[in-house]
């Protein structure tokens, strides 16, 4: 099922297209090995992935400003956060999961780090 059916088959919300979007990354990102992302982003995007979709992120440097706005580096561990939503998000893991498999025993959880997590 392509992102562009699952929106149409998705209730219009304010983050309909922005679901659909991630959650194909996602989905990619897995099928693909892939189970950590590397990100600087901004602190509005940082409270809407937090808020919205539950994503735990790991701060791991200082904020810096680029372009006018402060951004900082973070982690974000897939197998993290597909188990998070498993556990503690049932309608997330539903439109996370919803005609596709996911594998957890798969997957390896990404080494932890000292420091990771604590904002600096």
């Amino acid at each position: 099922m392509s992102a562009l059916s699952v929106l149409r088959a998705a209730p219009a919300g304010p983050h309909t297209v922005t679901a659909a979007l991630y959650r194909e990354m996602v989905r990619h990102s897995i099928s693909h090995g892939r189970t950590v992302w590397l990100a600087i982003i901004t602190p509005m995007l940082r409270r809407i992935l937090e808020r919205a979709f539950h994503v735990p992120l790991d701060i791991i440097g200082p904020g810096k400003q680029l372009v006018g706005t402060s951004r900082m580096p973070c982690v974000i561990d897939l197998v993290r956060l597909i188990g998070r939503y498993r556990e503690e998000s049932p309608q997330l893991w539903e439109a996370l999961t919803r005609e596709v498999e996911i594998d957890l025993t798969r997957l390896e959880p990404s080494v932890e780090r000292p420091g990771v997590g604590h904002e600096v």
